[in-house]
């Protein structure tokens, strides 16, 4: 689940810088509008504009930061090794999401003019589709295995993928949404939760003194993981 190295140093850079430069391009063609509509209502209607530079420089800086916090995030150690690939997901999907979100209404406008109504109607309807596929990934039911390797993968995707050899004991618990803010994936008091609901569990605990717990309803496959070990 982890976005990979050269995803964040390489392609999440590339890509906004392309996106820049188009943006700029069209903009000195006269394509784009200025002021440039940012801003829509619920009905698709544009509510808001900014100059075509500033509109420029304020997301040039925004993506910026934002892809310097992911960078960090993979060359400063942490002490919360479990954390980090949590954080560096959400935060590179996020990154993407608002890109591909930002080109998309932004060259929609082009060929407009800035006294012309900007409409986008029901594409600003599909800001929902990556919004939804998350929630339906993340309330999904873990799937374990621990062959050579702790592996837990939801719908088909591998989140997670630690030696077998890190794992000093498996023993059973209670996993309960409130005791972590909630469903879903979750990390509080050096462990990671995987929470569909709340119920019996299975806690993975790790030889640098971090948790994984995973909500399962199996008692055979619990009873075997825990064998295992």
């Amino acid at each position: 689940m982890q976005f990979s190295k050269a995803m964040v140093i390489v392609v999440f850079p590339l890509a906004t810088l392309s996106f820049m430069v188009l943006t700029f391009y069209f903009g000195l063609q006269g394509q784009l509008p200025d002021p440039v509509a940012v801003h829509w209502g619920v009905t698709g209607e544009a509510d808001g504009f900014m100059a075509l530079g500033s509109y420029l420089g304020l997301i040039g800086s925004a993506f910026i930061l934002f892809w310097l916090g992911l960078l960090a995030l993979e060359l400063v150690p942490v002490r919360a090794r479990l954390l980090r690939p949590l954080i560096s997901a959400f935060g590179g999907y996020l990154y993407g999401l608002i890109l591909v979100l930002m080109a998309l209404t932004t060259f929609m406008q082009i060929g407009g003019n800035a006294a012309q109504s900007s409409n986008i109607g029901l594409w600003i309807l599909l800001i929902f589709i990556p919004v939804g596929f998350l929630i339906w990934l993340l309330l999904s039911r873990p799937v374990i295995s621990m062959d050579g390797f702790l592996e837990i993968r939801l719908r088909g995707l591998k989140v997670i993928s630690i030696p077998a050899a890190d794992v000093v004991k498996v023993t059973r618990g209670e996993l309960r949404g409130r005791d972590f803010g909630g469903w879903g994936i979750r990390y509080a008091t050096k462990t990671l939760a995987f929470i569909r609901n709340s119920g019996p569990s299975v806690i993975f605990e790790l030889n640098w003194g971090e948790k994984i717990a995973v909500r399962i309803d199996d008692n055979d496959q619990l009873a075997n993981l825990i064998t295992k070990k």
